[in-house]
């Protein structure tokens, strides 16, 4: 079975509040090359709305991670089944096998905490006890829910046998311990270069100046095929470019294989439906636009309408019940039409970074030419090319990767 740790608002196991979508991912990969304790590991995301909705990795061993989409830091963790697995707090047991996880299990472990609230979930009594960083749920017995009446009481003593039902962790906001470690902001300017923290890279900078600038790259990958085809004119099939690879940073970095510089920048956006998911972090990057390059755009921007509740029901005498029809696919997609009917003209503040959709951006430098198709197993994907850029458009409407070359004089 499999032996998780819990420490209140910080760590389950080896997986810790804050950490990157990626390194959960590896964490998974050292549990199970040391034994194999999944049978199923599932990631869970809305591929309709990708940045409105969390990403989840559920374990069929019964606890699951949710990670907030826009940053893709782990943001909460909540074991929803114990019985697979053997629970403690600093080496001290409160689930095994032979010990379900009772209330008396969980006080005796963690120790004394304010006293619980009695609520209502899917129309079963149960009371939740809150530490710092952690609520635990104990569904109460319907025969037992009598017992169960005063607001300012304790579990009662015949209903603390009972088992836990549901253990979440988040971050403890009065006291965090919480280390989230962002990922360097990359700062690029369509037809000049990068700005990292300092560290610039400019198109027709060599090897020697990257590495000097940014140290080693995680890989040194030769390109055997192009399929962007966006390339310097006049250029030989066969050049031998090479890209250097920084996983961490979410950058590509390709490097022309005869005269040596730096001809292209590829920014990666991570999103689960793209088919290079989790080889790469996501990348944290603006591009900029010089006006040079916005001489023929509309530069319009998008201007979304506040999203309206589609139904309030009030009840008498009790709270006021939203419905909402999530299955109603037609009827989101209509929505979403209206959301971004309004338009705004601007003059030169626009900027493309990993959150950005495409309707955004063609709104603003508007859309050249046909698409180049590029065909993966996570299904197919459209690139679009601009002066000094392209964008590959996923399913979805959002980007993939957004690539950056220098414009041809």
């Amino acid at each position: 079975m499999l032996e998780l740790d819990i420490e209140p608002g910080l760590s389950l196991g080896k997986f810790r509040l804050g950490m990157r979508l990626s390194e959960a991912i590896q964490i998974t990969n050292e549990y199970c090359t040391n034994s194999d304790p999944f049978n199923r590991v599932d990631i869970i995301y809305c591929k309709k709305d990708p940045l409105g909705n969390p990403i989840s990795i559920e374990f069929d061993q019964g606890f699951k991670l949710q990670f907030n989409s826009v940053t893709q830091h782990l943001e909460q963790m909540e074991v929803f089944n114990t019985a697979p697995l053997i629970l403690s707090h600093r080496g001290k047991k409160f689930c095994t096998p032979e010990s379900f996880p009772s209330y008396w299990n969980v006080h005796d472990t963690f120790g004394p905490t304010v006293l619980g609230d009695f609520i209502r979930e899917d129309g079963r009594l149960v009371y939740k006890l809150t530490y710092p960083g952690m609520a635990l749920l104990f569904p109460i017995p319907k025969e037992l829910e009598e017992l169960c009446r005063g607001e300012n009481e304790g579990l009662p003593k015949d209903c603390r046998h009972v088992p836990v039902s549901s253990i979440v962790l988040k971050e403890n906001m009065e006291q965090s311990r919480v280390k989230i470690e962002p990922t360097p902001h990359i700062e690029a300017t369509v037809t000049e270069g990068v700005d990292i923290q300092g560290a610039k890279i400019r198109f027709g900078s060599s090897p020697q100046e990257v590495l000097s600038e940014m140290g080693s790259p995680g890989a040194v990958y030769t390109k055997i095929d192009d399929t962007v085809r966006v390339r310097i004119p006049n250029s030989d099939d066969d050049t031998g470019d090479y890209f250097y690879n920084y996983f961490q940073l979410g950058l590509d970095i390709l490097f022309d294989g005869i005269l040596h510089i730096v001809k292209k920048f590829v920014f990666h956006t991570n999103f689960p439906s793209h088919y290079l998911f989790n080889c790469y972090v996501k990348c944290n990057f603006s591009v900029k636009f010089p006006l040079s390059c916005l001489v023929d755009a509309p530069r319009k921007i998008l201007k979304k309408k506040p999203k309206l509740e589609k139904s309030v029901v009030p009840k008498k005498n009790g709270p006021k019940v939203v419905v909402r029809n999530f299955d109603d696919d037609d009827e989101e997609e209509e929505e979403e039409k209206e959301e971004i009917a309004e338009k705004e003209e601007i003059i030169d503040d626009f900027e493309i970074n990993s959150n950005t959709s495409w309707e955004a951006v063609k709104a603003y430098l508007g859309e050249k030419g046909r698409p180049h198709i590029f065909e993966s197993p996570a299904g197919s994907t459209k690139i679009y090319g601009f002066p000094g850029l392209a964008v590959e458009v996923l399913e979805n409407g959002f980007l993939g990767c957004v690539y950056m070359f220098p414009i041809p004089k």
